[in-house]
Parts: structure tokens; sequence; C-alpha cells
């Protein structure tokens, strides 16, 4: 259900990168339009695509713990701190660590996953190098 999102960004990020001097200047050179993405658009985009990432992935991570503890989510087979959630709110005043442990798993999980992706941001994106150095 998140594809889309990264399908926007990778074309509006996309057409602003084919749109810039650089992108023309190989055209003229006659530098074929793959070779073009492959080279220069893609490693300028990358930044972009990463951040969306690591904005989506958290989401999805919650939003399928949600839909687990509702009882709308995988089967319950299957693993999910969204069932582990469900199943130990029952037993919050007996055993608190048995709420908190799962509680904590997600937070931490999510939380870990957007600064990963923020880094690697960092360290992807072209103009950011050139200002470290």
């Amino acid at each position: 259900s998140f594809a889309p999102n990264f399908a926007i960004i990778t074309r509006a990020t996309y057409q602003q990168q084919m749109a810039q001097s650089y992108t023309q200047a190989a055209k003229v050179l006659g530098a074929r339009p793959g070779r073009i993405a492959l080279m220069h658009v893609l490693p300028n985009i990358g930044g972009a695509l990463i951040t969306q990432f690591a904005i989506i992935l958290p989401r999805c991570i919650v939003s399928e713990s949600v839909l687990s503890f509702l009882g709308l989510g995988a089967s319950s087979e299957q693993p999910s701190w969204g069932r582990m959630i469900a199943v130990a709110t029952p037993y919050m005043e007996e055993a608190p660590h048995a709420l908190l442990a799962p509680i904590l798993a997600l937070s931490v999980v999510t939380f870990a996953l957007a600064v990963i992706g923020n880094a690697q941001r960092h360290r992807l994106t072209p103009a950011q190098k050139r200002t470290r150095t």
C-alpha cells in the first residue's frame, strides 16, 4: 500500500534531475538515456529514496502491529508484536513486563530504522559529500 509513495517520489526526483544542466550536457555528448539514468541520475535520487524508505518502513511495521493487535493482521500462528501486545494486555496488572517487552521492542526497532535511514541519507546524498570536504 505504500508503493505509490515510492513511485511518486522517484518520478518527481527523476524529472527534477533530468532537467538539470549536467544531464542535458550528457545528452548533447551522446550518452544514452539508460547510461544517464544509471551514472548521473540514480546517485542523486538515492538520498530521496533512502529517506522515503526510512519514513515508510517504520510505518509499515507499526501498521502491521496495529492490525495484528486488532486481530486483522497475520494469522495467529505467525509471531507479531501486535498480537503479543494484545495477548499481554489482560495481564498488565499482574505481569507488566509481558506487555512492556513487545512495546519496547517495537519502539526500539522503529526508532533504529529511522536513525539508520537518516544516516544513510546523509552518506548517500552527493551534496552532503561536497560540503564535508
